[in-house]
């Protein structure tokens, strides 16, 4: 079964309470994986509508995040990759949907700075499967905010385009292809005419 994203929901998953969730990661688990639309007691729209406000700012500050929901289920996620076993089996296409799920229906920009940073769980082997899922997701959303959210990830967890492109640093160099390194191209373009549309008082979302 894939979810809405087309990321393969592989995990085994249950629904939770934000306070049991936070209960969890501050203790000693239990670190069963929780798909963030099967947390309990969080309000989307709140959460969506006031990243979205807050990004609108120029002086927005990324660390503000620290303090909302959010912040807690990316923590207890971390949590589960980090002490999976058989038992509580995580595969990529479970950690990439999560992040794509928070960066566009929460408008959180956690997983796009370094949220799963050192993940072995995307490989060459999976990395341009993934990309171009993450593609089809980004070629849909509209909102520049949403979009910027995507950019960053890329940048992030695949090191291709922006800061990365003349370092010859990308982490899976020979396992993209000419479409995923084309995308990378745009993302980057993209992001360039945020900039510039954001310094002439043109931002919007």
């Amino acid at each position: 079964m894939k979810d809405e994203y087309g990321f393969l929901i592989s995990a085994s998953s249950i629904g939770v309470s934000i306070e049991e969730l936070i209960a969890r990661d501050e203790g000693a688990g239990p670190f069963i994986w929780v798909r963030p639309e099967n947390v309990a007691g969080v309000d989307e729209a709140e959460m969506l509508a006031r990243n979205l406000k807050a990004r609108k700012k120029l002086d927005s500050n990324f660390e503000d995040e620290d303090i909302f929901p959010e912040a807690f289920v990316c923590s207890y996620l971390e949590s589960c990759v980090r002490h999976r076993s058989a038992q509580t089996r995580v595969d990529v296409e479970d950690v990439i949907g999560a992040c794509v799920y928070i960066m566009v229906r929460w408008g959180s920009s956690i997983p796009a700075h370094g949220f799963y940073g050192d993940l072995d769980l995307l490989s060459r082997d999976n990395a341009s499967k993934t990309l171009k899922i993450i593609q089809s997701v980004y070629q849909g959303l509209s909102n520049e905010v949403l979009r910027q959210n995507i950019r960053y990830f890329v940048s992030e967890h695949y090191r291709v385009g922006g800061v990365w492109e003349s370092s010859n640093a990308s982490r899976f160099f020979g396992a993209l292809d000419f479409e995923d390194l084309e995308f990378a191209s745009k993302l980057n373009f993209d992001e360039m005419n945020s900039i510039l549309n954001s310094s002439n008082g043109n931002a919007g979302v």
